[in-house]
């Protein structure tokens, strides 16, 4: 059986080995060759094309995406520097403010600065008209002690020198000429009394 197997065997490769030197010397082997190689070429020039124009399309979308992502950052740098100058004119407007509303506050603590002054100034100088008109009140009542006018009389003239004195202090506040003549005027009333 082997040999019936090998011999078989070999009759099959010979006629093979026949044929395909039939192939080659007849030149039907290498036409055959050369159609397959022709045929996967035009494959290989075929798929380079699709790939050519494949590749072609990627580098328009890829054109068309990096445009349009330049046109979104011009678009948001514009609006970045719009928000920028206008956060600018706020700030500028806002020290504008502060720079007003600090310079009133000066203006005001100074207005009241100047109106404790003249407030202490008042204050001082009513305070010695009043220690001024208590002397005058002590100096009346000790003469009233020691005089023999009447009790009516004495009590007219301390309303009127009271009046008097209130009376020049409020209606010529910051007369000194004023204020001496009312100060000689009840002391010589006082000097008057003390003869009556």
């Amino acid at each position: 059986m082997p040999d019936t197997y090998d011999y078989i065997t070999l009759m099959c490769r010979l006629k093979a080995a026949q044929t395909r030197n039939k192939e080659l010397e007849s030149g039907e082997r290498y036409v055959k060759l050369k159609e397959l190689h022709q045929k996967d070429c035009r494959d290989y020039e075929h798929k380079i094309l699709e790939l050519q124009t494949e590749l072609a399309e990627a580098h328009k979308e890829t054109i068309r995406v990096r445009n349009y992502w330049f046109q979104v950052l011009e678009d948001m740098l514009l609006e970045f520097e719009a928000m920028q100058k206008k956060a600018e004119r706020k700030l500028k407007e806002m020290e504008k403010r502060v720079l007003f509303a600090q310079k009133q506050r000066d203006d005001a603590l100074d207005k009241v600065k100047e109106l404790r002054l003249q407030f202490y100034k008042t204050a001082a100088r009513l305070e010695e008209e009043q220690g001024k008109n208590l002397k005058l009140r002590a100096q009346i009542n000790r003469d009233y002690e020691n005089s023999s006018i009447p009790s009516s009389i004495q009590l007219l003239f301390l309303i009127t020198l009271d009046v008097i004195s209130h009376s020049t202090f409020s209606i010529f506040p910051h007369d000194e000429q004023t204020k001496e003549a009312s100060q000689l005027f009840l002391s010589s009333l006082h000097i008057n009394s003390g003869f009556l």
